[in-house]
Protein backbone atom coordinates (compact mmCIF):
# COMPACT_ATOMS: atom_id res chain seq x y z
CA UNK A 1 0.00 0.00 0.00
CA UNK A 2 3.30 2.42 0.72
CA UNK A 3 4.60 1.37 -2.73
CA UNK A 4 4.17 4.53 -4.18
CA UNK A 5 5.17 7.52 -2.26
CA UNK A 6 4.21 10.29 -4.91
CA UNK A 7 0.63 10.27 -4.75
CA UNK A 8 1.00 12.51 -1.63
CA UNK A 9 2.52 15.25 -3.71
CA UNK A 10 0.11 15.07 -6.63
CA UNK A 11 -2.97 14.61 -5.86
CA UNK A 12 -3.98 15.75 -1.95
CA UNK A 13 -4.50 19.30 -1.32
CA UNK A 14 -2.44 20.25 1.69
CA UNK A 15 -4.01 20.46 4.83
CA UNK A 16 -4.19 23.98 6.91
CA UNK A 17 -3.24 23.03 10.46
CA UNK A 18 -4.81 26.52 11.12
CA UNK A 19 -8.37 25.40 9.51
CA UNK A 20 -8.22 21.36 8.94
CA UNK A 21 -10.93 21.33 6.48
CA UNK A 22 -12.99 18.17 6.84
CA UNK A 23 -14.44 18.23 3.60
CA UNK A 24 -10.39 17.66 2.07
CA UNK A 25 -10.42 15.13 4.50
CA UNK A 26 -13.63 13.39 3.55
CA UNK A 27 -12.29 13.47 -0.25
CA UNK A 28 -9.18 11.16 0.05
CA UNK A 29 -8.68 7.78 1.75
CA UNK A 30 -7.97 6.83 5.05
CA UNK A 31 -4.49 5.99 4.05
CA UNK A 32 -3.44 8.97 1.97
CA UNK A 33 -4.77 11.34 4.58
CA UNK A 34 -2.50 9.29 7.35
CA UNK A 35 0.26 9.87 5.10
CA UNK A 36 -0.33 13.68 4.33
CA UNK A 37 -0.67 14.26 8.23
CA UNK A 38 2.26 12.56 9.15
CA UNK A 39 4.40 14.05 6.80
CA UNK A 40 3.22 17.40 7.97
CA UNK A 41 4.38 16.92 11.25
CA UNK A 42 7.63 15.48 10.44
CA UNK A 43 7.58 19.40 8.62
CA UNK A 44 6.84 20.52 11.69
CA UNK A 45 9.14 18.93 14.26
CA UNK A 46 11.93 19.96 11.53
CA UNK A 47 10.76 23.48 11.28
CA UNK A 48 11.22 23.23 15.13
CA UNK A 49 14.41 21.64 15.35
CA UNK A 50 15.75 24.40 12.52
CA UNK A 51 14.55 27.07 15.28
CA UNK A 52 16.04 25.55 18.15
CA UNK A 53 19.21 24.99 16.05
CA UNK A 54 19.48 28.89 15.01
CA UNK A 55 18.22 30.12 18.51
CA UNK A 56 21.08 28.23 20.09
CA UNK A 57 23.89 29.35 17.12
CA UNK A 58 22.97 32.99 17.74
CA UNK A 59 23.20 32.59 21.35
CA UNK A 60 26.31 30.84 20.89
CA UNK A 61 27.97 34.43 19.22
CA UNK A 62 25.81 36.19 22.05
CA UNK A 63 28.01 35.03 24.62
CA UNK A 64 31.24 34.38 23.13
CA UNK A 65 31.18 38.24 22.99
CA UNK A 66 30.26 38.55 26.26
CA UNK A 67 33.01 36.34 27.57
CA UNK A 68 35.35 37.84 25.44
CA UNK A 69 34.54 41.06 26.86
CA UNK A 70 34.27 40.11 30.18
CA UNK A 71 38.68 38.33 29.89
CA UNK A 72 39.89 40.90 27.79
CA UNK A 73 42.80 41.75 29.73
CA UNK A 74 41.87 46.19 28.13
CA UNK A 75 40.01 48.36 29.96
CA UNK A 76 36.89 48.65 27.50
CA UNK A 77 34.97 52.10 27.45
CA UNK A 78 31.36 51.34 27.94
CA UNK A 79 31.85 47.93 28.90
CA UNK A 80 28.89 47.48 31.15
CA UNK A 81 27.09 49.38 28.50
CA UNK A 82 28.41 47.12 25.51
CA UNK A 83 27.32 44.08 28.01
CA UNK A 84 23.67 45.10 28.60
CA UNK A 85 23.24 45.63 24.87
CA UNK A 86 24.63 42.38 24.55
CA UNK A 87 22.37 40.59 27.17
CA UNK A 88 19.10 43.03 25.65
CA UNK A 89 19.95 41.33 22.28
CA UNK A 90 20.32 37.94 23.42
CA UNK A 91 16.70 38.45 25.25
CA UNK A 92 14.73 39.83 22.43
CA UNK A 93 15.95 36.82 20.08
CA UNK A 94 15.10 34.66 22.80
CA UNK A 95 11.72 35.78 22.78
CA UNK A 96 11.08 35.81 19.51
CA UNK A 97 12.93 32.40 18.96
CA UNK A 98 10.73 30.91 21.45
CA UNK A 99 7.31 32.25 20.16
CA UNK A 100 8.85 31.18 16.58
CA UNK A 101 9.18 27.83 18.32
CA UNK A 102 5.50 28.05 20.16
CA UNK A 103 3.81 28.55 16.52
CA UNK A 104 5.35 25.24 14.99
CA UNK A 105 4.41 23.30 18.08
CA UNK A 106 0.99 24.35 17.92
CA UNK A 107 0.51 23.78 14.35
CA UNK A 108 1.93 20.05 15.19
CA UNK A 109 -0.46 19.97 17.87
CA UNK A 110 -3.49 20.75 15.87
CA UNK A 111 -2.29 18.15 13.01
CA UNK A 112 -2.13 15.58 16.32
CA UNK A 113 -5.67 16.72 17.36
CA UNK A 114 -6.90 16.68 13.98
CA UNK A 115 -5.82 13.16 13.75
CA UNK A 116 -6.67 11.93 17.02
CA UNK A 117 -10.07 13.29 16.50
CA UNK A 118 -10.28 11.19 13.20
CA UNK A 119 -12.42 8.02 12.42
CA UNK A 120 -9.82 6.37 10.99
CA UNK A 121 -7.03 6.53 14.05
CA UNK A 122 -7.54 3.32 15.11
CA UNK A 123 -6.68 1.67 11.97
CA UNK A 124 -3.10 2.84 11.65
CA UNK A 125 -0.23 3.74 14.07
CA UNK A 126 -0.02 6.58 16.57
CA UNK A 127 0.96 9.39 14.35
CA UNK A 128 2.80 11.17 17.19
CA UNK A 129 4.33 10.63 20.78
CA UNK A 130 1.91 12.29 22.00
CA UNK A 131 0.51 11.03 25.69
CA UNK A 132 -2.90 11.60 27.06
CA UNK A 133 -1.55 13.99 29.93
CA UNK A 134 -1.94 17.65 30.72
CA UNK A 135 0.54 20.59 31.95
CA UNK A 136 3.77 19.45 33.71
CA UNK A 137 3.62 15.79 33.80
CA UNK A 138 3.26 16.57 29.66
CA UNK A 139 6.14 18.30 29.18
CA UNK A 140 7.99 15.60 30.69
CA UNK A 141 6.66 12.99 28.88
CA UNK A 142 6.75 14.51 25.07
CA UNK A 143 10.13 16.06 24.39
CA UNK A 144 8.27 19.65 24.58
CA UNK A 145 10.29 21.09 27.64
CA UNK A 146 13.20 20.91 25.38
CA UNK A 147 12.40 22.88 22.99
CA UNK A 148 10.64 25.38 24.75
CA UNK A 149 12.95 25.28 27.71
CA UNK A 150 16.60 26.23 25.84
CA UNK A 151 14.50 29.69 25.05
CA UNK A 152 13.34 29.81 28.78
CA UNK A 153 16.81 29.06 30.15
CA UNK A 154 18.63 31.62 27.77
CA UNK A 155 16.71 34.19 28.55
CA UNK A 156 17.20 33.68 32.65
CA UNK A 157 20.90 33.63 32.02
CA UNK A 158 20.94 36.92 30.03
CA UNK A 159 18.86 38.29 32.78
CA UNK A 160 20.70 37.12 35.33
CA UNK A 161 23.98 38.84 33.63
CA UNK A 162 22.21 41.96 33.13
CA UNK A 163 21.04 42.09 37.20
CA UNK A 164 24.48 41.28 38.70
CA UNK A 165 27.16 41.44 35.92
CA UNK A 166 26.72 44.45 34.93
CA UNK A 167 23.35 46.31 36.08
CA UNK A 168 23.30 49.71 34.22
CA UNK A 169 20.33 51.84 33.08
CA UNK A 170 19.28 49.44 30.44
CA UNK A 171 18.75 46.76 32.59
CA UNK A 172 16.57 49.01 34.57
CA UNK A 173 14.10 48.72 31.90
CA UNK A 174 15.08 45.54 30.06
CA UNK A 175 14.65 43.30 33.47
CA UNK A 176 11.12 44.00 34.31
CA UNK A 177 10.16 42.83 30.64
CA UNK A 178 12.51 39.73 30.57
CA UNK A 179 10.66 38.50 33.50
CA UNK A 180 7.29 39.43 32.09
CA UNK A 181 8.12 37.95 29.29
CA UNK A 182 9.95 34.57 31.03
CA UNK A 183 6.37 33.85 32.84
CA UNK A 184 4.52 34.49 29.53
CA UNK A 185 6.55 32.25 27.82
CA UNK A 186 5.86 29.76 30.11
CA UNK A 187 2.43 30.28 30.70
CA UNK A 188 2.51 29.54 26.82
CA UNK A 189 4.26 26.62 26.49
CA UNK A 190 1.67 25.12 29.21
CA UNK A 191 -1.01 25.74 27.13
CA UNK A 192 0.33 24.51 23.74
CA UNK A 193 1.77 21.00 25.05
CA UNK A 194 -1.56 19.46 24.68
CA UNK A 195 -0.94 17.25 22.03
CA UNK A 196 2.15 18.16 20.94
Amino acid sequence: MLDNHNFIDQSIPELNPQGLDKKVADNISPMELYCLVRKQIEHEDELVNQRVNWLLFSQAFFFGTFATILTTGTVIIYQSFIIDLVATTGIVLCIFGFFSILAAMESHGKLTKFWQESEYRIAFPQISGVAKQRNLSLLKSNGSIFAGGIPLLITLLWLLVLLFVSFTYIAVFVAPVAVISLFLMVKSLLNTTEYY
